[in-house]
């Protein structure tokens, strides 16, 4: 009887407790595809035209221009600190932890100027830990200076815009400064920390952003959350219109603010 022979095994099987080995990730160049229909970026095409557009608005000397920071970690500096934050963000990460997924990608370690992988996610702790009440005020700085440079750099000339402001809450777990059982409708009796954010209607920029603890912020505090929002928007703009707000809440907020 004629045997039949087995169709040889396409790959060999990985042995238990070892990883396949990685691929070395395309640098950015000329012939990177990219396109502008996706919900998030990833790491190859999708970074390419973010990276372009921070380093023609210099976002990166700008990091370094205005954040002091006493803590000089040796792996990254300051400036690709935050940067690397901003395109995990871009990317579609949430945690911190999340660094792992592209700390050896070298798209992601071109666009930040590294030489080498990534820093584990205790370093990005520390770092951001590092960070003092000053330091919010400088971030905010960087914020208000990039918004004029895209307007600037798009030719955008508006002479009036609506600004949106309204806070929004996020649960926390854990011991962390500034949670507080207050209003959260989705979770009940748990902690939670209510974020301050002002946004430009016609363009949808963020124009202010401040963590608040978890209580309703009062009418005084949102008048100085939205005066400082205000110094963000470029000088070349004669009016500002509060988009509507609903609620005697709200209308308190605008009032005092005008007083």
């Amino acid at each position: 009887m004629e045997k039949i022979a087995k169709a040889p095994s396409p790959e060999k099987p990985v042995e238990s407790g070892k990883e396949r080995p990685r691929g070395k990730a395309n640098k950015i160049g000329a012939a990177t595809r990219y396109d502008f229909e996706g919900g998030v970026l990833t790491p190859y095409g999708g970074l390419l035209p973010l990276a372009a557009l921070l380093e023609k608005l210099e976002f990166l000397p700008l990091l370094g221009e205005k954040l002091t920071v006493k803590r000089q970690p040796a792996s990254l500096s300051n400036g690709q600190f935050v940067m690397g934050t901003v395109l995990m963000f871009y990317l579609g990460f949430g945690r911190l932890h999340h660094v792992r997924y592209v700390r050896d990608d070298e798209m992601v370690q071109e666009v930040l100027g590294s030489e080498g992988p990534l820093p584990v996610q205790s370093t990005f702790w520390r770092f951001l830990a590092s960070l003092h009440l000053h330091n919010e005020e400088q971030l905010m700085g960087v914020n208000r200076e990039m918004v004029r440079r895209v307007w600037e750099a798009g030719q955008l000339r508006l002479e009036r815009v609506h600004v949106d402001t309204d806070s929004t809450v996020n649960a926390v777990y854990g011991e962390q400064m500034g949670g507080r059982k207050a209003y959260h409708p989705g979770k009940k009796g748990k902690k939670s920390v209510q974020p301050l954010l002002s946004f430009v209607a016609e363009t949808g920029e963020c124009l202010r952003g401040k963590l608040h603890n978890g209580y309703t912020p009062t009418g005084e505090q949102m008048a100085e959350h939205i005066t400082a929002a205000l110094r963000s928007v470029p000088a070349w703009v004669r009016e500002v219109w509060p988009v509507p707000m609903r609620g005697f809440i709200a209308k308190r907020w605008w009032k005092r603010l005008r007083d």
